[in-house]
């Protein structure tokens, strides 16, 4: 499992793949999010209804925490 979490570079002043590097020197398993079915594949590859422009959006805003870290005691935290 993951949770996933919108980042927004300017209310928080760097950048997402900064932001996640610097949480990961800090031993939490964060990473970017996950590339949209759409992007960088063939049509042939996925049907399409509507805009994709949240896809879009979620493709470059969220960070994703991995479950192992939430299965932790609170010492850990």
């Amino acid at each position: 499992y993951k949770v996933g979490f919108w980042f927004n570079e300017a209310e928080f002043g760097i950048s997402r793949g900064l932001f996640v590097h610097a949480v990961r020197k800090e031993g939490i398993p964060m990473n970017e999010g996950f590339k949209g079915v759409h992007l960088g594949r063939s049509p042939s590859r996925y049907r399409k209804f509507g805009s994709l422009e949240v896809s879009e959006k979620a493709s470059r805003e969220i960070i994703m925490l991995h479950h192992p870290i939430l299965l932790e005691g609170e010492e850990v935290m």
